[in-house]
């Protein structure tokens, strides 16, 4: 059981870091919407151990990682939109 919510805090940690621009714009990209399931399904963060609060960190320094990648995501979105409303 253990192994499972430390996994499961590390995804989620990974998915809330690897999307800041999403979020921000309220793009649900996939990574958004797996670690809204995991909210959904009850986590509740106050109550973890060290283990899974460390998991929980590493994920999301890793996913730090990924942020500018969902930037760069966003920001074609955004060409791509305000191309579609200018045509």
């Amino acid at each position: 059981m253990v192994l499972k919510n430390c996994k499961e805090r590390f995804v989620v940690g990974f998915c809330q870091a690897a999307t800041p621009f999403s979020a921000k714009k309220g793009i649900d990209s996939g990574l958004r919407l797996r670690a809204k399931r995991c909210f959904e399904n009850g986590a509740n963060f106050w109550d973890d151990d060290f283990e899974e609060s460390a998991c929980y960190f590493g994920g999301g320094v890793l996913g730090l990682t990924c942020a500018p990648i969902d930037a760069v995501m966003v920001a074609v979105g955004n060409v791509k939109k305000t191309l579609k409303l200018a045509a």
